[in-house]
C-alpha cells in the first residue's frame, strides 16, 4: 500500500500499533486473547497475529501504553476513549510525524510536513 498522507498513516499505521502493544501489554496482566479481542474491538484472530508479530510490526515508541492497558483492565474503559487518548498523545509528541517521514513514499518537497509542524494540523 502506498502512504502518502499523515491521516493514512495514522489509519493504517499508527492505530493497528497501537492495538498490537496494548494486546500484549494485556497479554502479560494475564487476560486471554478472547478477552483481549473483545476490549480492543478486534477478532481474536488479530490478536493472534498482533502476538506473533503479523501484524502491524514496526517499531516505534509509543507513549502511555501501559497506563492505558492498566484502566483497560481495572474499570473496563471504552476502548474508543482510550484509543482517541493515546492517538493524541502520540500524535503530540511527533510519533506520526516520525511515521510519516520513514514510511512515506511521497519526495520531501512535496509533503505536507512544513506547514503541518507550523500550524500543528496533524496534533491538534
Amino acid at each position: 500500500m502506498k502512504l502518502t498522507t499523515p491521516t493514512e498513516i495514522e489509519q493504517y499505521v499508527l492505530t493497528p500499533y497501537i492495538r498490537k502493544e496494548l494486546a500484549l501489554a494485556l497479554i502479560k496482566r494475564g487476560l486471554t486473547q478472547k478477552d483481549i479481542a473483545l476490549i480492543l474491538r478486534v477478532s481474536t484472530a488479530s490478536v493472534t497475529h498482533y502476538v506473533q508479530g503479523k501484524r502491524a510490526s514496526f517499531n516505534f515508541s509509543l507513549e502511555g501504553i501501559e497506563p492505558a492497558a492498566d484502566n483497560l483492565v481495572g474499570s473496563r474503559s471504552d476502548f474508543y476513549k482510550v484509543l482517541a487518548q493515546l492517538l493524541k498523545q502520540n500524535k503530540q509528541n511527533g510519533l506520526l510525524c516520525k511515521m510519516y517521514d520513514e514510511l512515506t513514499s511521497v519526495k520531501v518537497d512535496d509533503r505536507p510536513c512544513t506547514g503541518c509542524k507550523e500550524e500543528k494540523l496533524c496534533y491538534d
